[in-house]
């Protein structure tokens, strides 16, 4: 979990650092810290540095070059 986050956290400091105006992590499993429920096979859409939209139905552009697979990792 620790390296998930750390991983996490590299790739938001490093696009925000660059001006990447957005990029996806996909494939990641994200945690709903209020019910604990585990939703599966998620996409982070992040744009100018901030969460825009958390799916499984987000689509990504076929020329983006921002995405990023977490191998199921954790959010």
């Amino acid at each position: 979990m620790k390296k998930t986050m750390i991983l996490l956290i590299s790739v938001l400091l490093i696009y925000s650092c660059n001006k990447v105006e957005s990029f996806y992590v996909t494939n990641v499993n994200v945690v709903d810290v209020k019910t604990g429920e585990i939703i599966q096979n998620q996409t982070i859409e992040i744009e100018n540095g901030v969460i825009k939209n958390i799916s499984a139905g987000i689509e990504i552009p076929s020329d983006s070059e921002n995405v990023f697979d977490m191998g199921q990792m954790f959010v």
